[in-house]
């Protein structure tokens, strides 16, 4: 009990420190970077299996609770936009992964897993569950999201306004926005006292009886449904941000407990595979944001922000400073992100079965 007591203190403040000075995925990363450090120097770190189940829920039901009847009405028109966007991503997910697999001493299942296209405190958490080397898709994802956040929205901009400035010099129009009839902001209906105990609840249950299913992933998929069926059907579904930090700090916890001084020498190992991953997200973001810009009349900028291998939350924060105030830009985003999470662990866990 102490020593996981200790791990969790220790994981918790680097987590929070990394998190204060706004380094992207800082509370995991940290908690990642403390336990694994723990453990390596003394070989007191200690994390239940049960904290990665709970890190699951938690994060299960950030996602569900996300979801709106503003989101829903959406969706009827950006189903298209959609399936282009989860396309391109599955694509580039499952070739990049397999140049990894050949070209990296990674695993089949890790070298997928690292392409996965979804959150930093979601993917390696699943990656856990499902076997593959949580560590190393944890540092791939950091990479990832950390250019998607610092470098791509700068390369947008300055993308964009070349394009605007050559095609001005040519006498071009511009083609018009896609139409938005959402509200501007998004304000959450005030919750009882008990939506949180209650949301809770709902979660820790669907993820145990989906997780019995036997399916990838079940406790985060049952608690993303059942969390999103509350909210939807009732207008019920809170979670206050501190139990999101919390459940970062337990899953980068277990995560670096099960880094050792092995482990740790072979992270120069990882230096090709992510710079593979980043170039494969890079032209996926210009391309796709391209298709996207050119067929179905979204803007420049939104396009490709759509496609950027970043978070909703953080796409939602950063294209206000570039310009992009598309309510479309954040349903798409959220959108992608759960249809991410539900569908793309079963096609690994698939992909790598048949491959033996």
């Amino acid at each position: 009990m102490l020593e996981f007591l200790l791990t969790l203190a220790c994981s918790a403040a680097l987590g929070f420190v990394l998190w204060k000075v706004h380094v992207p995925g800082g509370m995991m990363i940290g908690a990642i970077i403390a336990a694994a450090a723990l453990n390596i120097t003394t070989d007191l770190a200690s994390m239940p299996y049960a904290a990665k189940l709970a890190a699951q829920t938690i994060a299960g039901a950030f996602i569900g609770v996300s979801i709106s009847r503003d989101d829903l009405r959406h969706l009827p028109r950006l189903i298209r936009p959609l399936a282009v966007l989860l396309g391109c991503y599955m694509a580039v997910c499952l070739v990049t992964g397999f140049i990894i697999w050949r070209v990296s001493s990674l695993d089949l299942m890790t070298a997928l897993m690292s392409c996965v296209p979804g959150g930093m405190s979601d993917v390696p958490i699943i990656a856990a569950d499902m076997g593959a080397d949580a560590p190393k898709v944890a540092v791939l994802h950091f990479v990832r999201m950390a250019l998607g956040i610092s470098l791509f929205p700068s390369l947008i901009r300055a993308i964009d306004a070349r394009a605007r400035a050559h095609e001005n010099a040519a006498g071009e129009g511009q083609p018009a926005p896609a139409a938005s009839d959402a509200p501007a902001g998004n304000q959450k209906a005030r919750q009882p006292k008990w939506a949180f105990p209650l949301c809770l609840a709902v979660a820790f249950g669907g993820g145990w009886l989906v997780r019995l299913t036997g399916i990838p992933a079940g406790t985060l998929v049952g608690s993303l449904l059942s969390t999103m069926l509350l909210r939807l059907k009732f207008g019920l579904g809170f979670l206050p941000p501190p139990v999101k930090k919390l459940a970062q700090a337990f899953s980068g916890a277990y995560i670096g407990c099960s880094v050792g001084y092995s482990d740790l020498l072979e992270l120069r190992l990882l230096i090709l595979p992510a710079v593979l991953i980043v170039v494969a997200f890079g032209l996926n973001c210009f391309c796709t944001g391209h298709f996207l810009h050119k067929h179905f009349g979204f803007e420049r900028k939104m396009s490709m922000l759509a496609a950027t291998p970043a978070g909703a939350t953080d796409m939602a924060l950063i294209s206000s400073d570039i310009g992009v105030e598309d309510p479309d830009l954040v349903v798409l985003q959220i959108l992608r992100m759960v249809c991410v999470i539900l569908i793309f662990p079963q096609v690994i866990s698939l992909i790598v079965s048949l491959a033996g």
